[in-house]
C-alpha cells in the first residue's frame, strides 16, 4: 500500500535480505524465500523502487547488504517510541495507515463532531495545554515563542488544507477555548487557569508574520484575525479576562508589541482588522446566566481599548478611508423592516471620541449612513441618556463635527429640522456653534 510518508529511490542491485520493492506499476512484499527464488530467476539488474521508512539522515538508508532481522526490529521500535515521545514538541502525532476507502478515511464537513477535524483537535488540544502549564515568564522566552510559532503555523496550515477559513476558525476555537468536539469549551468563569489566555503578544505577533503572506486570501486572514488576535486584545478589558473584577479599573495598556502588530494590521490588512478585531471589541457582548433565563448585555470597552483603537484612526500609520468608511457603517447598521442587523455600537465618553476621529477623517459615506449618524445624534436627545449627553462636552464635539463635514448629505436627508431641535437642548458653549451651523445649511 502507497504512503505517503515513505521515501524512494530507485537502485540497479541484486535482491537480497527480506523488504519491500515495487517495479513501476506494481507493488511486491518480498520475503526472505521468495526473494531467493526470485534471485535465482532474474539474470539481469531491473530497476526496482525500494520503499524505507521516514529518515532523519543518509546513514540509516542502506541500499544493499543483509541486514540482522531482530536488529532491524529493535532499532525500529526504538526510533517509533522516541518519535512518540517527541511527537507533542516536532507537533507530529502518530499516524495509522488508514485505507482511502475504510469508513475512518470519510469525513463529513457539516458535523464538528465527526473525524473532520478528530485528530487536529487532539493534538491542538495537547498544544494548548502545554502552554497553559508553562510559567507566565517562560512563555515569553525565544526557544518557546520558535516553537509555538512553528507548531501553531503547522497546525493552522493542515487545518486551513483541511476546511480552509472555517478549518482556521475551528483551531482558534480548540487552542484559544478549549472547544470540545462537541462544541462545549473548557474555559469556565470560576477556573482562572483555564480561563487564562494561553499565549502573549510575542506568539501572536511572530505568528501574524508567518501565517499573513501576500498569498493570503480575505477569508482565510479575517478568521485569523478573529481567532487570535482578537482574544489576545480582549484580555485587555478586565471584564474578558477576569470576570469577578469586572469593576476594577480600566484593564491593562496595550504593549508596544501589540501596538506595533496592529499599526502593521492597519497598513497592510486594513479591512480585515476593521471586520474582524476592531468592531467586534466596540460592539462585544457577553452571554449572563440568571437563574433558568440567559440574558446577552454589552460589554464596554475599557478605556486603554479604546485609546488603541484611536490610535489607528489617526496619524502617520492610520488605517484608510475605505476602512474608515466600512467602520462607521459597522457600528451603526441600517434598520431593516423588521429588525436591525445588529445593536451596533452604544454611545459612551469613551466610544464618542472614536466615532469623532472617524468623521475628522472624512471618509465617502452613503447618505443612509449619514442619516442612520443624525438620527442617533436625535435619539440620544430624547431618552434617558439626555441628561447626560446634553452636558456631554464629547457629545458636542460629535455633533458638531458631523454638522460642518456632512452639512450637504444632512441637508440632502432631510435631516436639518430635527438637528437644530436637537441643538437647542444642549446645556453646553458649542449649542450656539451648532446650532448656527444648521441654520447655515
Amino acid at each position: 500500500q502507497k504512503d505517503p510518508s515513505m521515501k524512494h529511490g530507485t537502485i540497479h542491485d541484486t535482491i537480497s535480505g527480506g523488504g519491500v520493492a515495487c517495479e513501476s506499476n506494481k507493488a511486491i512484499n518480498v520475503g526472505p524465500d521468495i526473494v531467493q527464488n526470485f534471485s535465482n530467476s532474474v539474470q539481469s539488474e531491473v530497476d526496482f523502487i525500494v520503499l524505507s521508512g521516514k529518515i532523519d539522515s543518509d546513514d540509516t538508508f542502506c541500499l544493499s547488504g543483509v541486514v540482522d532481522d531482530d536488529e532491524a526490529i529493535d532499532e525500529h521500535d526504538e526510533k517509533l517510541d522516541f518519535s512518540v515521545k517527541m511527537s507533542i514538541y516536532q507537533n507530529e502525532a502518530p499516524k495509522e495507515t488508514t485505507d482511502q476507502d475504510s469508513p475512518q478515511a470519510t469525513t463529513n464537513s457539516e458535523s464538528p463532531s465527526l473525524p473532520l477535524y478528530h485528530d487536529l483537535d487532539n493534538e491542538a488540544r495537547e498544544l494548548r495545554q502545554t502552554f497553559l502549564d508553562m510559567p507566565l515568564n517562560e512563555l515569553s522566552s525565544a526557544q518557546v515563542v520558535l516553537y509555538a510559532t512553528e507548531s501553531l503555523g503547522n497546525l493552522l496550515r493542515r487545518y486551513g488544507e483541511l476546511n480552509g477559513a472555517a478549518g482556521i476558525g475551528r483551531c482558534g476555537d480548540v487552542v484559544v477555548k478549549g472547544l470540545h468536539a462537541t462544541g462545549e469549551s473548557d474555559v469556565v468563569e470560576n477556573d482562572a487557569e483555564n480561563l487564562r489566555f494561553p499565549l502573549n503578544d510575542a506568539i501572536i505577533s511572530e505568528l501574524v508574520k508567518k501565517i499573513l503572506t501576500d498569498a493570503t486570501g480575505a477569508l482565510r486572514a479575517k478568521a485569523f484575525l478573529h481567532s487570535f488576535v482578537l482574544p489576545l486584545m480582549e484580555q485587555m478589558n478586565p471584564i474578558v479576562s477576569d470576570p469577578r473584577a469586572a469593576r476594577r479599573g480600566d484593564g491593562k495598556p496595550a504593549s508596544r508589541l501589540l501596538s506595533a502588530l496592529l499599526a502593521t494590521l492597519a497598513r497592510d490588512r486594513p479591512i480585515e482588522l476593521v471586520e474582524s478585531v476592531i468592531f467586534p471589541i466596540l460592539t462585544m457582548t457577553k452571554t449572563i446566566q440568571l437563574k433558568e433565563d440567559a440574558h446577552v448585555r454589552s460589554i464596554e470597552p475599557s478605556r486603554f481599548q479604546c485609546e488603541l483603537i484611536a490610535r489607528l484612526l489617526q496619524g502617520k500609520g492610520a488605517l484608510s478611508s475605505t476602512a474608515i468608511a466600512l467602520l462607521i457603517e459597522l457600528l451603526h447598521p441600517l434598520t431593516s423592516e423588521k429588525k436591525p442587523l445588529h445593536r451596533g455600537m452604544e454611545w459612551n465618553d469613551k466610544t464618542m471620541p472614536l466615532v469623532t476621529a472617524c468623521l475628522n477623517r472624512q471618509p465617502i459615506l452613503d447618505n443612509r449612513v449619514v442619516a442612520r449618524l443624525a438620527d442617533a445624534v436625535s435619539h440620544n436627545l430624547t431618552t434617558d441618556l439626555k441628561q447626560l449627553m446634553e452636558k456631554s462636552i464629547k457629545f458636542s464635539n460629535l455633533f458638531h463635527t458631523l454638522v460642518t463635514k456632512y452639512g450637504a448629505q444632512l441637508r440632502a436627508t432631510g435631516k436639518i429640522g430635527r438637528l437644530i431641535q436637537a441643538a437647542y437642548t444642549l446645556k453646553t458653549f458649542m449649542s450656539k456653534s451648532i446650532t448656527t451651523s444648521l441654520k447655515k445649511l
